[in-house]
């Protein structure tokens, strides 16, 4: 977790923020961990498999994300800086949403 640091983000809840600069498209985490036979709020689904991996458990959803999960591997899609809180669309991965939230960029329902 070299490049990734655990703290508090604006709406005051734990988030996952970048150590470094990242480029669009360029690969930020490889997903790795154990495979978990039900889905959590800390799992990741990865082609119908719930991984947990304790890297990323703090990587929040956003309606308007800066990373993308393509497989197991997860890319930035816009540049990101040092210190900018990492998140994805947990839509493009999820079949089901454990623990429904309000998302706070948009305020609709994840679900």
């Amino acid at each position: 977790m070299n490049n990734f640091q655990v703290k508090e983000n604006k709406e005051q809840i734990s988030g996952l923020f970048s150590t470094k600069n990242y480029k669009s498209s360029e690969l930020i985490h490889s997903v790795t961990g154990e495979v978990h036979k039900e889905p959590s709020k800390y799992t990741i689904e990865i082609e119908g498999q719930h991984i947990f991996d304790k890297n990323i458990i703090y990587m929040n959803h956003s309606c308007m994300p800066n990373t993308k999960v393509v497989k197991e591997k997860i890319f930035a899609i816009t540049e990101i800086n040092t210190g900018d809180e990492l998140c994805f669309d947990y839509h493009t991965t999820e079949s089901l949403i454990t623990s429904p939230f309000v998302c706070n960029d948009c305020g609709k329902m994840i679900e």
